[in-house]
């Protein structure tokens, strides 16, 4: 499988070290050394012990193609038996035989449970919804939050993707506490988020699931060779006003519009746009800094730009402003991350 590079780049996305650390997790449980699959990403390994750093969204990408390619399978250790190449085909290919999104949910996971033998997922249903659980064989072992994140992660967008984007997913559960990161839980999944359950599922409401699949053999071969980049990243994200004002920042860019203007461009007032923005448990400030950082991210590890000239395309008055905010958002200054991504 291959990324889907030109889409990554029309919109800044960075991934914390955290989940770096949750996908290499399956070879370093196994007691292998992770320092091929870092070089193969050029991820400096010393940006895994870094608290608030983050990678760009190419380097995940390499990351998660390195240990799939290099190890011939898909879930990248987890799993006591590999995934091998073609094993994600015949799940998504159970998916599209189907008539509708219910029978398509029941044919991909009795596909996977053929595939493996350490968990068994099961659709069951709740009320007015339909869930996909994971049920482990040995649910006392220590099993990663990445499998129960990636798992949920995968099955979610193949739904959507089998949907024509279409789907919408009501709520999340996680059988574990709330990790320090669950911050990060927002544009990955697009639900509510509720953790310490008895299981990990996803839940769609389940008249949503009778709606006829919109996919066929034909799509199958580009969604597979995409499907890396479509399940972590999503070119429009799940669409939300934060999304849409990050949107016309980036589009913006050097001008970088105050609230009031980014509210007039999406027709409604300041207060209306806050109010909007403090529902999804976010602001205004917090979401042009998430895009300021992802963006300096970027240009660090990919061009050689001076810090003075990219403290000034982001919007800083001066490189000791850029510095310390760069710092506060990754515990780094943007001299020492330019400098570790080089010697890495």
């Amino acid at each position: 499988m291959t990324t889907d590079s030109h889409s990554a780049a029309e919109f800044a996305v960075t991934i914390p070290a955290v989940f770096v650390k949750g996908m290499l997790s399956g070879v370093t449980g196994r007691g292998e050394s992770p320092a091929i699959f870092l070089r193969d990403a050029q991820i400096p390994a010393q940006r895994l012990e870094q608290t608030d750093a983050r990678v760009t969204l190419e380097q995940y990408l390499a990351l998660f193609r390195s240990l799939n390619v290099r190890r011939d399978d898909a879930m990248l250790g987890f799993l006591s038996r590999k995934f091998r190449r073609g094993s994600l085909g015949i799940i998504v290919r159970a998916g599209v035989s189907a008539p509708n999104l219910q029978l398509a949910m029941r044919r991909m996971a009795r596909a996977f449970n053929l595939l493996q033998d350490d968990l068994v997922l099961r659709v069951v249903h709740e009320d007015r919804r339909t869930g996909l659980t994971l049920h482990f064989h040995n649910p006392e072992a220590s099993w990663p939050n990445f499998l129960h994140e990636v798992l949920l992660r995968v099955y979610w967008r193949f739904l959507l993707w089998l949907s024509g984007e279409q789907l919408r997913v009501s709520r999340f559960d996680f059988s574990y506490s709330a990790p320090s990161y669950a911050k990060e839980y927002r544009p990955m999944f697009p639900g509510q988020l509720r953790f310490g359950r008895a299981r990990s599922a996803l839940w769609i409401e389940s008249a949503l699931l009778d709606a006829a699949t919109r996919q066929s053999e034909d799509s199958v071969p580009r969604f597979l060779r995409e499907s890396q980049a479509y399940v972590v990243y999503q070119k429009s994200w799940e669409e939300t006003t934060a999304t849409r004002v990050r949107s016309l920042l980036q589009a913006a860019q050097l001008n970088w519009p105050e609230l009031g203007a980014c509210a007039k461009k999406l027709h409604v007032s300041s207060a209306t746009l806050q109010r909007r923005l403090a529902a999804e448990k976010t602001s205004f400030q917090t979401i042009k800094d998430e895009l300021r950082r992802d963006m300096a991210i970027e240009k660090l590890h990919s061009s050689g730009m001076s810090l003075e000239r990219l403290g000034a395309e982001l919007g800083f008055s001066s490189r000791d402003a850029f510095h310390h905010a760069f710092k506060k958002w990754t515990g780094s200054t943007p001299a020492a991350y330019r400098t570790q991504g080089l010697a890495g």
